[in-house]
């Protein structure tokens, strides 16, 4: 299977032929009766979007909608675009801010405009940074055409990444609700006067303007009073972190991210080593050490990144994402960690994963 780099490549140097033709059809408004064909030419499972700035740049839009798995990929791919297509292209790996004035959104057959829609604040949680809002929209409910529960709430994300921008909206909006409201609350905000309430609101509390989805951790723990096999790869651990809470959960096969991420030429995986005979006072100290190390090779960020990290009380595990398997092994076989790392290993993230030693890591190379 072609990896993501090697995607990635392919996807930017077939790009680069064919943009001058595409900003031909968009100068002409014919982008939309070609925009098919050139979808499928592009060898990645993710839809994108494609527009022009009112500063005349040309726009390419990845649209991962709230997967984090798809971050990753947006992430790389813009990371990779070719410095010579920024003179006339800009890329964005989630949906920019679009602004408010005069906007209509087409959406199932129907046409939603700024007037649509109020939004009350119900709570803002400066800790975990996060605000929860009900949003009014009688159009949902007035109308003749019933909205499903699911239409509604792809209408109101589309809304709120145009209003506020993707990345705020995946960072800092936490519970939406969508309420049936005969009379309009006298504290309910049009959608400019909440555009400027958020951002009075992320100012107040020293909220970054631009966040990245990818920067977000969260941090865990695991149970681990009732499994019997504590020594079991992934069962001691004490505390962890990740940006991508749903690969870790699906370790015990409770998702579908690895099977997508792999589908896309990416594999999530974990190097692990035994810190049974450390202190306890020294098990992130080293951890810390041996992410430091992967993160200074050559190879880190184009072949490989680090997505998370946890402590157990037999093991140490660095979560990675790999964008390329092969030229990972080949790294492997050069990295040089001494003795304070004693049974390094490497374990795709599925529980049925072989565990490979990194004393011999030719095995990796398929």
């Amino acid at each position: 299977m072609k990896s993501l780099k090697k995607k990635a490549e392919d996807f930017w140097k077939l790009f680069s032929e064919k943009e001058n033709e595409i900003r031909t059809l968009m100068d002409e408004n014919k982008i939309m009766e070609r925009f098919s064909d050139i979808d499928s030419m592009f060898e990645i499972d993710m839809p994108f979007m494609m527009g022009k700035s009112s500063e005349g740049k040309y726009e390419l839009i990845f649209n991962p909608a709230g997967l984090k798995s798809r971050y990753f990929i947006a992430d790389y791919f813009k990371r990779k675009m070719p410095v010579e297509l920024k003179k006339k292209w800009v890329f964005y790996d989630m949906k920019p801010v679009m602004g408010i004035k005069n906007m209509r959104l087409l959406i199932n057959d129907e046409n939603f405009y700024e007037e649509d829609f109020s939004i009350l604040i119900n709570n803002v949680d400066a800790e975990r940074k996060r605000a929860d809002i009900t949003a009014l929209c009688p159009k949902f409910f007035n109308q003749k055409k019933v909205f499903e529960e699911n239409e509604m709430y792809n209408v109101i994300y589309n809304i709120m990444d145009a209003l506020l921008g993707e990345g705020i909206v995946e960072s800092y909006l936490g519970i939406i609700k969508i309420e049936d409201m005969k009379t309009k609350p006298q504290e309910a905000l049009t959608l400019r006067e909440f555009s400027t309430k958020m951002n009075e609101i992320m100012e107040e509390n020293s909220w970054a303007k631009n966040p990245k989805i990818l920067d977000r951790y969260n941090t865990y723990r695991c149970d681990i009073e009732n499994i019997e096999d504590l020594r079991a790869v992934r069962n001691d651990i004490v505390v962890g972190f990740s940006s991508n809470m749903e690969v870790v959960e699906e370790y015990t096969g409770e998702s579908n991210e690895y099977e997508y991420m792999s589908g896309q030429g990416c594999i999530y995986g974990m190097l692990f080593y035994n810190n049974s005979e450390v202190p306890n006072e020294e098990k992130i100290p080293l951890r810390d050490k041996f992410e430091n190390i992967l993160a200074e090779t050559p190879e880190y960020g184009d072949v490989f990144e680090i997505f998370g990290a946890a402590t157990g009380l037999y093991k140490s595990y660095i979560d990675i994402i790999i964008y390329d398997y092969e030229l990972f092994g080949i790294m492997l076989e050069r990295l040089e960690t001494g003795r304070e790392f004693p049974g390094l290993s490497y374990k795709d993230f599925r529980v049925s994963s072989e565990i490979r030693k990194i004393i011999n890591t030719s095995e990796m190379i398929s």
